[in-house]
């Protein structure tokens, strides 16, 4: 925590992430990192190369179908971890094809990361304006923590163990 004479505390990332990070290699499962995430109770583990350097973030919300538009139709379709399911499909389908799907097949290059010294409010930002969960901390191109919306509740029960 920095405090400054006649300051109140300022929460750091570093103060409130969970350290050390849960990761996954870049060449792991789809179904590999939901079981990593089930057994160890977290909403997203951080995806790593073989040198553990990051390169993405597979969380909760990457399971769940989503409603996309399809360009020049009238109408929507589901995806799943970018797997169409076709109008009027099982969603099941969907899930049974990217159980076997390696990582960094699947990721999204564009996850938004932070470095330790990041303030609370800044880490807030990130996920406010990009709806994400989940933040990773990054130093020198390595995972060092993660903050959640559940790091923002320990804030305020007043707990940053």
């Amino acid at each position: 925590m920095t405090v400054g004479r006649g300051e109140m505390p300022k929460f750091r990332a570093r103060d409130i992430m969970s350290s050390p990070p849960i990761t996954i290699s870049v060449d792991g499962t789809v179904e590999e990192a939901a079981e990593l995430m089930l057994d160890r109770n977290v909403g997203a583990v951080i995806v790593v190369d073989a040198g553990g350097n990051y390169v993405g973030i597979v969380a909760e919300r990457s399971f769940m179908p989503r409603r996309s538009l399809v360009p020049f139709m009238r109408g929507e379709v589901f995806r799943v971890m970018g797997v169409q399911v076709k109008s009027g499909g099982d969603i099941q389908d969907a899930i049974d094809s990217n159980r076997g799907r390696r990582l960094g097949d699947v990721l999204n290059g564009d996850t938004p990361t932070s470095h330790p010294n990041a303030t609370a409010a800044e880490l807030a930002e990130i996920m406010l304006s990009l709806e994400v969960n989940h933040v990773p901390i990054v130093e020198d191109g390595r995972p060092v923590g993660i903050v959640s919306r559940h790091d923002f509740l320990r804030m305020f029960a007043g707990r940053t163990d």
